[in-house]
């Protein structure tokens, strides 16, 4: 982008700091610690390298290592840390070695699903891969099935088309080595009970089909990764936490809306939310804002676009369930490449 951070400050401060309590919190910059590739296949080394990996940071070793020792883990650092690299690397060197293993990928949501079916693809490696979601056509399902050795999906789609039917899935079960559960972090409350009981059927599953897969978890920082993985699965875990990966210098802002004079409540958040989304993506600033609910999701949209001229209206977008995986795909394919700025999303 061409906008320095300076910009970007004094747009935050003009358009909050009016009554309003503006905190602002800085994390400093982080170099990074590199270390050489472990032993790998080397059809993997040679597609990292075509794609521009040539080392790894430290902690990604240290999984790889750790992931060779046949232990379950958790790797907990921060965010862009390559966490998933982290996980990458044992499974697709562990299937490239033993041509009949499978893998399991598990991920809250379908654009990180997305994201990382891209990132597979791209190294080119001879290994069936693919997604199995409510988007996949039912002939591709069936081509996965039995042919599948690494299917990308989410906890939903295994309680309702894996565990009912596990029959038709032997083949993928009985040679199941890795399950892998992105975003772990997320599973917790009432969604994480759902989801520890249908790790616990699918592990009484898979032991009927005679396979022992590893846990493999990758989370966000937080404070006991260990309990929730231990508690989700019911089994013991290694954790990795020592993140290597450098980090820029980042800010972090913090505001409390302003009391309206009218009421004795504040200036409601989804108004601000709305205001930011509208001025930082004007300024040419690509900006996220996250949701809890669809319905917040598109009146934060029409809030922000009705602020906007009508030549501008189309550079914010609505990103959320119930759209077709084409239209999902296309905004992606628009936020990526910079043609849409803003995305008010779930």
């Amino acid at each position: 982008m061409k906008y320095c951070k300076d910009n970007l400050f004094q747009i935050i401060n003009q358009s909050l700091n009016k009554n309003g309590k503006l905190k602002k919190r800085l994390l400093k910059e982080k170099k990074a610690t590199y270390v050489p590739f472990p032993p790998l296949s080397p059809q993997l080394k040679k597609a990292l390298i075509e794609v521009g990996i040539n080392k790894l940071y430290q902690h990604q070793l240290e999984a790889f290592e750790l992931a060779s020792k046949g232990k379950n883990l958790v790797v907990v650092t921060g965010m862009a840390s390559g966490k998933s690299l982290a996980y990458h690397l044992p499974v697709l060197n562990r299937l490239l070695s033993e041509e009949k293993a499978t893998a399991l990928y598990l991920f809250p949501t379908k654009a990180l699903t997305q994201n990382q079916l891209s990132f597979l693809l791209s190294l080119g490696l001879e290994i069936e891969i693919g997604v199995y979601d409510g988007d996949t056509p039912l002939n591709e399902r069936q081509y996965l099935r039995k042919q599948g050795r690494l299917i990308l999906s989410n906890p939903d789609i295994i309680n309702l088309g894996l565990l009912p039917q596990h029959q038709r899935w032997a083949n993928f079960l009985k040679n199941l080595t890795f399950i892998v559960v992105d975003e772990v972090h997320i599973l917790k409350g009432v969604f994480g009970s759902h989801v520890a009981l249908i790790f616990r059927r699918l592990n009484r599953i898979i032991d009927l089909y005679g396979a022992k897969p590893q846990y493999l978890m990758a989370s966000a920082t937080i404070s006991n990764p260990r309990e929730l993985a231990e508690k989700l699965t019911g089994q013991k875990f290694e954790v990795v936490d020592q993140d290597a990966a450098p980090r820029p210098q980042r800010f972090f802002f913090f505001y409390n809306p302003p009391w309206l004079r009218t009421a004795e409540r504040r200036r409601s958040a989804n108004s601000i939310a709305a205001f930011l989304l509208k001025k930082l993506s004007e300024e040419g600033f690509k900006t996220l804002v996250f949701n809890k609910s669809k319905i917040l999701c598109e009146l934060i949209l029409q809030m922000a676009r009705k602020r906007l001229s009508p030549k501008k209206r189309s550079k914010i977008v609505a990103y959320r369930a119930g759209y077709l995986p084409e239209e999902r795909r296309k905004i992606e394919s628009l936020f990526f490449n910079e043609k849409v700025l803003g995305v008010s999303a779930t």
